[in-house]
């Protein structure tokens, strides 16, 4: 997994922007990260970190179950399936069937 380019104080700092009331979208706004990354950040400022923590512990579990099953980690929400990561900009309408013309 690729380590964050926000260390914990500047997360911290930027989470209690919005717990002192700042509108979301301008604290990511003005950090330049998504509201997603933001309520991640949140959720996992709010887990605690206890080594024996059994939400952690969950998502370890599922990781490698994933890892197992579909060779890769799991895929956040929204995110494509990874047999269908490289068709994801592709317009997936099919066409109507026609005909093979054959060749003179």
């Amino acid at each position: 997994m690729k380590a964050s380019a926000f260390p914990e104080a500047q997360k911290a700092f930027i989470l209690k922007q919005g717990a002192d009331g700042v509108p979301v979208a301008e604290i990511c706004r003005r950090a330049g990260i998504s509201q997603a990354t933001y309520f991640n950040w949140q959720k996992e400022a709010r887990r605690p970190a206890a080594d024996g923590d059994e939400a952690a512990e969950a998502d370890r579990r599922r990781e490698g179950a994933a890892e197992e099953v579909g060779g890769g980690p799991v895929a956040g929400p929204g995110a494509a399936p990874p047999t269908l990561a490289p068709l994801a900009g592709v317009n997936a309408t099919p066409k109507p069937n026609r005909p093979i013309a054959s060749s003179p």
